[in-house]
């Protein structure tokens, strides 16, 4: 259980196969540190919320993934020894989560029943049989992701095109890929689109009408940090250019929350 929490965490487990830990998986690069946390993990009294915040407030998880030194890498090239943070991309779930949670439009109700994410007409007609009740984009399908109603046979498609596992089998560990439809999706995704709306609406709400001072309150937060100059006089630029070519405000924020949605910082765990 340990190993798959550090797996979680860090995209690669001490044990690299987390659902085999015999002679056909691989050996682990830190056992006495795995033997350490199993320990710990009973110690507290078998709490996964504690071995969250035990690894999450440890020194290895807060280092940047930025971090270089090119003796490191020639000494440990795949990251094994975890000398930077290993970047890693948000799984699907994730991505929408934290999109709804930029925008403020985060359903946090809690238990209950799924609920059915709006998926277009086309993919409900090319599968027919069984039950997917059609909704659109509104508060109530806006629940955090581990609600989705999940059909074997018919996938969401914003979690598929992010590495949904397959649901016919077990998975011990998601496959991680970077494709194309993964930013086109991002770009033109109704619900992505919805979100980028009211994510300007917040902006202008929590933020002054100077378009610089929106940025600043967009930036932190969607990435929780303000932006360089070379980044604000970017913007700035850009909200003029939008803003001429819709002829009002809103829109061109809009365009830019649209944008910042779309950057790799925003998906991307650094």
């Amino acid at each position: 259980m340990t190993n798959r929490i550090w797996y979680w965490h860090f995209g690669r487990g001490i044990v690299p196969t987390p659902g085999n830990f015999g002679k056909m998986g691989m050996l682990p690069s830190h056992p006495e540190l795995l033997d350490w946390l199993a320990t710990e993990f009973v110690r507290q009294g078998w709490s996964i919320k504690k071995m969250h915040r035990l690894l999450m407030t440890s020194q290895t998880y807060r280092m940047a993934s930025s971090f270089y030194q090119a003796a490191n890498l020639e000494k440990d090239p795949t990251n094994e020894q975890l000398w930077r943070f290993p970047l890693r991309r948000l799984e699907g779930e994730a991505i929408r989560d934290v999109i709804l949670a930029a925008s403020g439009k985060i359903n946090l109700q809690a238990g209950g029943e799924p609920f059915f994410p709006p998926i277009p007409q086309s993919v409900r007609e090319g599968y027919r049989q069984g039950k997917w009740t059609m909704n659109q984009e509104e508060p109530s399908t806006w629940r955090r992701s581990v609600y989705t109603y999940w059909k074997r046979g018919l996938k969401y498609p914003m979690f598929e095109v992010y590495d949904q596992p397959d649901l016919n089998v077990t998975c011990e560990k998601r496959t991680v890929t970077t494709v194309p439809t993964q930013a086109l999706t991002l770009l033109n995704n109704e619900f992505v689109l919805i979100q980028a709306g009211h994510l300007a609406e917040r902006v202008r709400r929590e933020a002054a009408p100077d378009p610089a001072l929106q940025i600043t309150e967009l930036y932190r937060i969607a990435v929780g940090r303000p932006p360089s100059k070379k980044e604000l006089d970017s913007h700035l630029a850009f909200l003029r250019k939008q803003r001429s070519y819709h002829g009002a405000d809103l829109p061109a924020l809009t365009d830019l929350a649209h944008v910042v949605l779309n950057a790799n910082e925003f998906v991307y765990i650094n």
